[in-house]
């Protein structure tokens, strides 16, 4: 952690005490963001046919219970295998790979709603996001090949397990159908509990 042995040479015990209080308080914001936000992608890909189905079961709010419980599942597995350390390693490499796949939609975005309106710094922000996560891949993956392996070990997991769990549906002539698009999907269900969210 260069920015505390840093803030050590610079102020002493109080950079040191002052910078640890900051992260603290930084993580309590990115632990709600992810909160928030990643159940609501396990839901989103559910929905669409490319996750298992009970992450679909909404509360009576919106909230999205079941990914939300298997987010949290998830965490505390990987709190309980490890040191604080190795979770940064992972969590650094994941991060960037996230950020990638949020860049890119913003250009898939572009190409399929061209009639919306851009930013001032359109493309070149996009741009230095989408070059600043390949280099945080790129770097971590280079000091810390161990995080690189368990964050595709973790993957790959989710990947067999979702394969041989997922029901295949099979028409009357033996040929296998094709899953539902989401929009036919949506509009057979009628309105959903978190559709405000």
């Amino acid at each position: 952690l260069p920015a505390l042995h840093v803030a050590g040479r610079m102020l002493g015990n109080f950079g040191d005490n002052l910078l640890r209080v900051l992260m603290v308080a930084s993580l309590i914001g990115v632990t709600a963001g992810g909160l928030l936000v990643r159940p609501r992608i396990g839901l989103a890909l559910a929905r669409d046919g490319l996750g298992p189905a009970p992450l679909t079961r909404v509360s009576r709010l919106g909230t999205p219970y079941v990914a939300l419980a298997l987010q949290v599942a998830i965490s505390v597995v990987l709190i309980l295998s490890g040191s604080y350390v190795k979770l940064l390693e992972l969590i650094s490499f994941a991060m960037g790979v996230l950020g990638l796949f949020e860049i890119a939609s913003y250009f898939v975005v572009r190409r399929k709603r061209p009639e919306l309106p851009t930013s001032r710094l359109h493309p070149w922000a996009p741009l230095a996001f989408l070059i600043m996560s390949s280099a945080l891949c790129v770097l971590s993956g280079w000091d810390h090949p161990s995080g690189v392996a368990t964050s595709f070990a973790i993957v790959a997991t989710i990947s067999l397990v979702y394969a041989a769990a997922r029901p295949r549906m099979i028409s009357t002539d033996g040929v296998p159908v094709p899953p539902e698009l989401p929009e036919a999907r949506a509009r057979a269900a009628g309105p959903r509990p978190d559709a405000e969210t």
